[in-house]
């Protein structure tokens, strides 16, 4: 059996948030990492959580943007890593939003999550 390091935490986290992605143990995940002191943080922290972002929000983006208003707030954070890795999240989103347009005008709906019409509205309204 392989074995688990704590570094590859963010991964396995990512992962049980994009298969659990309409549980509200999503959101409380999101909240409780956002809620973590990143001033305090020690560079593999910082780069931890950074990678958790950006792993969501390619694996779990309609995930991602339900819960980005608890994560804006980190968009002011001193450290640089955690807001960089916010803007790929964004940039994610984005292009997570432009599949989905493209395939609602096409008239393909093959992505369940593109299903969603009031999400698509919604991320299409958050980026124009």
């Amino acid at each position: 059996m392989a074995s688990k390091k704590p570094e590859h935490t963010n991964h396995y986290l990512a992962e049980i948030c994009s298969q659990a992605s309409r549980s509200p143990l999503v959101g409380e995940i999101i909240s409780e990492v956002s809620n973590v002191d990143v001033a305090k943080l020690p560079a593999a922290g910082l780069k931890n959580i950074s990678s958790f972002f950006e792993i969501l929000a390619e694996k779990a983006p309609q995930s991602m943007y339900q819960h980005f208003s608890v994560l804006c707030p980190l968009l002011d954070s001193s450290a640089h890593q955690v807001r960089s890795a916010l803007v790929v999240a964004m940039s994610e989103l984005v292009g997570y939003a432009h599949k989905c347009i493209k395939a609602a005008e096409s008239g393909v709906n093959k992505d369940t999550e593109c299903g969603n019409s009031m999400l698509l509205f919604n991320i299409y309204n958050y980026i124009t």
